[in-house]
């Protein structure tokens, strides 16, 4: 875990042989594949978030695409006054505190499952591709054996994340039939 700029020197230097990034950079000797597409949700540490009341709102640094797209999607959020670079830091920070964040689907399940975190209902997702980075000279049998691990890792994190993601189309769906009924009444 660290930034981007500080793991691909790790990569370039020897130091580490693969990893996982959200926004990789192209070097030489480096090959650079398409790892998982995450989907960052809204989640908050109370259950009665909504983007109406939003309290402890804190901005991660998902980059300068998803900056763009929150800046469309939703302007009043773009400065919160709290920031943080690192999404697993964030994590544990809006868990431990009345707090509201954009986070991987798939990293927040445990939490969900725990009644830790709530998923804000009417927010925007956003979809958020990770790249798996390898070293160009990485031993022919590991490199045999890491892609077959990540691809099992893979398959179970998409599985895991698409249940999640269909829970929230059936939470969106019963959303507004219930605003339907009310307006209905």
């Amino acid at each position: 875990m660290g930034m981007p700029d500080r793991i691909t020197r790790f990569l370039v230097e020897g130091v580490v042989q693969a990893a996982l990034l959200y926004t990789p950079q192209l070097r030489p000797g480096l090959i650079v594949e398409p790892a998982l597409d995450d989907e960052l949700i809204l989640v908050a540490s109370y259950p009665d978030a909504s983007l109406e009341k939003l309290s402890g709102y804190v901005s991660v640094n998902w980059g300068p695409e998803f900056t763009h797209a929150l800046a469309l999607a939703l302007p009043h959020l773009t400065d919160s006054g709290r920031s943080m670079a690192l999404g697993a830091l964030t994590m544990e920070y809006v868990v431990n505190r009345r707090s509201v964040a954009f986070l991987p689907a798939r990293s927040v399940r445990r939490h969900l499952d725990d009644g830790k975190l709530y998923i804000v209902a009417d927010a925007p997702r956003f979809a958020y591709p990770s790249w798996v980075v390898w070293r160009e000279d990485l031993d022919e049998d590991l490199a045999v054996l890491a892609h077959k691990t990540l691809k099992t890792v893979v398959q179970k994190a998409e599985k895991s994340q698409e249940t999640l993601v269909g829970d929230l189309g059936v939470m969106a769906d019963y959303e507004a039939a219930s605003e339907g009924e009310a307006k209905d009444e």
